[in-house]
């Protein structure tokens, strides 16, 4: 009997030990969140626009992802504020707190992020 209770022990320490019970980092396309929250900031357009692109997939796990894009679409670069305008819809209602920029990118200079900035309103309104 004694020795029934030592091996249970045993296990349960065992199993017990891998355990953590703080929050795991998710990661997305191979990289944390934290990596795309700094790709944003890039020097790189490429980088930036992916790092948006990223985000849109993130934004109704990680209530990070929306402030970096609603920074974004306000970006230098045209291909990077369509990335981010085009994540923001792919979030949907949840970027609600983008509806202001979004209003602002259907004024753009590029024809693209203007169209994609007014299909984005409705999505974040939810009315498409």
């Amino acid at each position: 009997m004694r020795r029934l209770f030592v091996g249970m022990l045993l296990i349960t320490l065992l199993l017990g030990c891998g355990r953590t019970d703080g929050p795991q980092e998710k990661y997305f396309g191979g990289e944390t969140v934290e990596h795309w929250l700094d790709g944003v900031k890039s020097p790189d357009p490429k980088s930036r626009k992916k790092a948006a692109d990223m985000l849109g997939n993130i934004g109704a796990v990680d209530v990070r992802a929306v402030p970096a894009l609603i920074e974004v679409v306000k970006d230098r670069d045209a291909k990077v504020r369509d990335a981010a305008v085009l994540a923001l819809s792919k979030i949907g209602p949840p970027a609600a707190s983008a509806e202001s920029v979004l209003m602002e990118a259907t004024q753009d200079k590029d024809a693209m992020v203007r169209t994609h900035a007014t299909a984005a309103l409705e999505r974040v309104r939810g009315t498409k």
